[in-house]
């Protein structure tokens, strides 16, 4: 059994501008990102995390860098656990027809349609597998003991409902607080029996130690 810490990173440029940003495409993290990412940490230092991981993306290494840098410990690249591909819509405003498409994209998903994809991205089934395959190294590495992966909101909140026992994913989507803020925090509990690995949801979306100014999307 292991617990997986879930960091979504912290504001970057495109959170101001409203961007489609889900490559790798600069985008650092703001002011106020770095000081949501310097709180993280504060508040993360108890858990005794002795393995980060973070997406490749500029903002979310950024994140993770100032995560650990108060703990002495160097993050991994995981591209398991980078954001999903919206293929055309890369580098569009998140408006109009694009942020239409979108939103129906994501509905079909939570209707069961698995494997449909905006044109040039990834499918629902694709980056669950690919989450999955993420958090199987993890614990293949960390011998039980906690760890923390430095994420992004689209992969964990449209991918880590669908893996956890615990959790009713007909009505999931229905609750308050499910979206996942600029460096709140989401854990599980892991198990891995023989080749399978199961997850039980314990905290999701949990920004509650940043104050109400410092909050962002």
């Amino acid at each position: 059994m292991s617990e997986i810490y879930f960091l979504r990173h912290g504001q970057s440029q495109s959170n101001v501008e409203n961007r489609f940003s889900n490559g790798n495409y600069g985008y650092p993290l703001t002011d106020q990102g770095r000081r949501q990412a310097e709180k993280a940490s504060a508040f993360l230092r108890s858990r005794a995390i002795r393995k980060v991981y973070t997406s490749p993306i500029h903002r979310a290494v950024q994140t993770a860098e100032i995560v650990c840098s108060k703990w002495g410990l160097t993050p991994v690249i995981a591209d398991e656990i980078r954001e999903f591909s919206v293929g055309i819509f890369e580098g569009k405003k998140i408006a109009g027809q694009a942020r239409e498409l979108y939103v129906d994209l994501k509905e079909k998903w939570a209707g069961g349609e698995m494997d449909t994809r905006i044109s040039g991205g990834e499918s629902h089934r694709e980056i669950i597998d690919r989450l999955w395959k993420g958090i199987e190294y993890a614990l293949e590495e960390g011998s039980g003991e906690p760890a923390l992966m430095v994420s992004h909101g689209g992969l964990l909140s449209m991918a880590l409902p669908y893996m956890c026992d615990n959790l009713d994913i007909s009505t999931f989507y229905e609750r308050e607080g499910v979206f996942i803020r600029n460096c709140s925090v989401t854990s599980v509990e892991a198990r891995k029996e023989n080749s399978r690995i199961t997850l039980s949801l314990l905290e999701w979306a949990d920004d509650s130690y940043l104050d109400v100014a410092e909050r962002s999307y």
